[in-house]
């Protein structure tokens, strides 16, 4: 291959504009040219000033935007956040996302910044007053969400919402969704994962990038069929965008423990299924902490949809919320109950505290899974049903039978053996689970063991259990 230096630079722009985050890597480790080159590159294109090109290109006001986010956690995320992983152009406004109780200093600061508030329907036409009718009726109606909404964000779920303001200045405009609890918590709950990418005042993060930028793929999340009309639009214009839309993942990604969309381990924001690209600091105020990746989840395949798998995690202002995979909630709440005398002693504050979460989480995300001979099981059934064309199992099940084997690991005192086989019953084929605890303690909730191997038997899974009592 030609150096860098005999290839112009548009042509090389070119080239690296269509290359994914893993092409990218690969042409930097194919010569030494290329690997300057690369990296000149990544620092012009993927930037802070390229990520709000055509919103915020004054320095200044771009420096502003950025003290902003870190005052009050705010985070970007919708089509302009897809436009600066995907190098494409995509029409649509400028999607922010804030806790309701510091929302109103950014509505002051797009303001302040010459943009004028433009009340929905049923809104005040003054922005200030508008906050205090919001704060009235969360104060007696605490779950209330908004809904009156613009059509760019109707297709997003929106029980965790609770106003949407939208703000303009010539040609562009912006929608600052006031969220009740984590922001984060709204964007895990978008339609797909394609659009579950964000922007903190320090970095932006795709949460999904084997499946966005790779593959082209979107999954859906917290969507049954069939679809809603606002569903299938939102959808279509993502089809259109070049995303294949995939219902679930292949069986072998969610039962492999180093797959982004598994169910065996929980996600962080951050982690290595992450694409991270930091972001120079512009603004002229002090650097705030990114407590973004405090946040994390889990996947869960249920039997008519993927959801994520998180509880929220409520601080004390002025610190906003976070939500935390639920396995974890126990830790973290422990941790913080045993830091507040010395809070309230001074000699810690929150924020120090809350930092100290992210190295409490992200070791338990890699540990090894527990029960490594459950494990093995899983995917040896998942190697048995796609051997044979025959049979079709949803995530749903395999996840089903995950929890199965989990329960008879924790009443056996030695590990469970195991024997699984597919037969033919007329024209149906039958995968079955024949399960040997040689030692089981005496307490067994035959009614939860029996109530869930019944409910498997409807997708043609038979489960025997035999149990031998200490």
């Amino acid at each position: 291959m030609e150096s860098s230096r005999q290839l112009p630079l548009e042509l090389l722009d070119n080239i690296r504009d269509n290359l994914t985050p893993v092409g990218l890597d690969s042409l930097s480790r194919t010569s030494h040219d290329f690997r300057e080159a690369t990296r000149v590159y990544k620092d012009r294109v993927l930037s802070v000033k390229s990520a709000y090109r055509g919103i915020f290109d004054d320095n200044t006001e771009l420096g502003d935007f950025q003290d902003l986010q870190g005052r009050c956690g705010l985070l970007v995320s919708g089509s302009t956040a897809l436009s600066f992983f995907n190098h494409c152009s995509y029409a649509g406004n400028l999607d922010t996302y804030c806790q309701f109780e510091r929302s109103m200093m950014v509505g002051e600061w797009f303001l302040s910044h010459g943009f004028a508030f433009a009340p929905s329907f049923g809104q005040a036409n003054d922005y200030f007053v508008d906050v205090e009718r919001v704060r009235t009726l969360r104060r007696d109606t605490p779950q209330a969400v908004a809904l009156q909404v613009d059509s760019d964000i109707r297709e997003y779920k929106l029980n965790n919402i609770a106003v949407v303001w939208n703000f303009k200045r010539r040609l562009l405009k912006a929608q600052l969704m006031a969220t009740i609890g984590s922001p984060l918590e709204t964007i895990l709950s978008f339609h797909s994962t394609c659009v579950m990418n964000i922007f903190t005042h320090r970095s932006a993060y795709c949460l999904f990038p084997q499946l966005t930028l790779e593959e082209k793929k979107t999954m859906l999340i917290n969507i049954q069929l069939p679809l809603t009309e606002v569903q299938a639009n939102a959808l279509s214009k993502y089809e259109r965008r070049g995303f294949k839309i995939v219902h679930q993942p292949p069986l072998r990604s969610v039962v492999n423990e180093a797959s982004s969309l598994t169910f065996l381990r929980p996600r962080f924001v951050g982690d290595s299924h992450c694409y991270k690209v930091p972001f120079e600091h512009v603004g002229k105020g002090e650097v705030k902490p990114d407590f973004v990746e405090a946040n994390s989840w889990g996947i869960i395949y249920l039997r008519k949809f993927n959801t994520m798998y998180s509880g929220s995690v409520d601080l004390p202002e002025p610190l906003p919320s976070y939500v935390a995979f639920k396995d974890d909630l126990a830790t973290i709440n422990r941790h913080l109950r045993s830091q507040d005398q010395h809070i309230a002693d001074g000699l810690v504050d929150y924020e120090s505290s809350l930092l100290t979460i992210q190295t409490l989480i992200k070791p338990n995300h890699h540990r090894p899974v527990n029960g490594r001979a459950r494990l093995l099981t899983l995917a040896h059934i998942v190697e048995i049903v796609q051997s044979h064309n025959c049979v079709s199992y949803s995530c749903a099940v395999v996840q089903e039978i995950y929890e199965y084997l989990c329960i008879v690991d924790s009443l056996a005192v030695v590990p469970p053996i195991v024997d699984c086989f597919l037969s033919r019953n007329n024209d149906s084929t039958v995968l079955h689970i024949d399960i040997n605890v040689s030692q089981a303690k005496p307490r067994v909730d035959w009614d939860e063991m029996k109530q869930r191997a019944r409910a498997l038997i409807e997708d043609k899974v038979f489960i025997k259990l035999i149990c031998v009592f200490l």
